[in-house]
Order: C-alpha cells, then sequence, then structure tokens
C-alpha cells in the first residue's frame, strides 16, 4: 500500500469556546468576588478563569479532532487502537497514521512502507558546582525525546513523534517492534 493523505472532518461535536471558557470565567468571577468582596478580586480572577477556560478548550478541541481521525480510520476499515503523539497505529491491519490538526488530515501508510524508526534523545547533564567553579555532582538525564519514523515518501520521509519521557521511547521501541515483528 502507498502513501495516502487523507482530509478527515470534524462533527459537530466540537467543543466550543464560548461555553467552556465563559462558563469558567463566569464561576471564576462570582469565587473571586465573593471570597473577597470586592469586583477587583472577581475580575482578577476571572482573567486567571480565561486562561484556564482557554487551555482545556485546547485540550478538549485536540481531543476532539484526534477522534474524527479515529472514526474516518474507522471509516476506511480500521481501528487504531494505539495513539503515540499524533500517530495512530492499527496493530491488526498494521497501518499507522500520523495527524496534523492544523490541517485536519492524516498521511496514512502501511507499516511495511516505514523504512525504519528510532528513538532519539539528548542527554543532559545537570549538575552543581562549588565556589571555585568546580563541578561536585552531575546527573545526566535523557531529554527531548522523540520517535523518528523513516518512510518511503519522498515529500516527507521523516515523522517525528514527540515523547514525554525516556521511558515511554524504550516501552514504544519494544511495542512497535512487537506490532510490526508480530
Amino acid at each position: 500500500m502507498a502513501y495516502q493523505r487523507v482530509q478527515f472532518s470534524l462533527s459537530e461535536n466540537r467543543p466550543r469556546f464560548g461555553k467552556i471558557a465563559g462558563g469558567v470565567v463566569v464561576v471564576a468571577f462570582v469565587v473571586g468576588w465573593i471570597s473577597s468582596g470586592n469586583i477587583g478580586a472577581g475580575v482578577v480572577w476571572a482573567v486567571a478563569g480565561l486562561v484556564v477556560g482557554s487551555i482545556v478548550w485546547f485540550i478538549k478541541s485536540n481531543s476532539a479532532l484526534y477522534e474524527a481521525a479515529k472514526a474516518d480510520l474507522e471509516k476506511r476499515g480500521h481501528n487504531a487502537d494505539y495513539q503515540v503523539g499524533q500517530a495512530l497505529i492499527d496493530s491488526k491491519s498494521k497501518v499507522i497514521a500520523f495527524v496534523d490538526l492544523g490541517a485536519k488530515t492524516y498521511d496514512f501508510y502501511s507499516l511495511y512502507d516505514i523504512l525504519g524508526y528510532e528513538h532519539q534523545w539528548i542527554d543532559k547533564i545537570d549538575g552543581s558546582t562549588n565556589v571555585w567553579g568546580d563541578k561536585i555532582r552531575a546527573n545526566t538525564r535523557q531529554a527531548s525525546n522523540q520517535l523518528v519514523f523513516k518512510t518511503n515518501n519522498p515529500a516527507k520521509p521523516l515523522y517525528k513523534v514527540p515523547l514525554i519521557n525516556h521511558r515511554a521511547g524504550e516501552e514504544w521501541m519494544a511495542r512497535l517492534g512487537a506490532i510490526i515483528n508480530g
């Protein structure tokens, strides 16, 4: 199966910014005003509520987009039983879709069209120094973890999927090996 770019549409169940943020702003304003007895404090709480409401809306909106992409995959006969970052994986039919939320598209590949994948990270050294500038303690940690997929698509040969930590990268490497070779 060759690479395909698929446009998906969002259903009407999309979270509305006004409902979420507006509700949080009103509640925050009332709580701030009542708890302090000062309208100024209510306004400060309302602004904080607007920030929190915006974050909640952003998360819910992205979640709705991923659900729309999953539903579109199901219409095409695939069940995305795994998700890592912006990648949806159907382990039974061995396909992967890299979702682009901004364009509302996903690039659809058979796992056999993936030429390779690897876990990449940067080793960061955190440490403390004494008064003379000598390192007295150093800790190495793996930061900027990501899975990199190499494809046979000349227009987009690499897909980088960010990961939360190094352990997640190790788990996904093992899981991908089991899916592809299983």
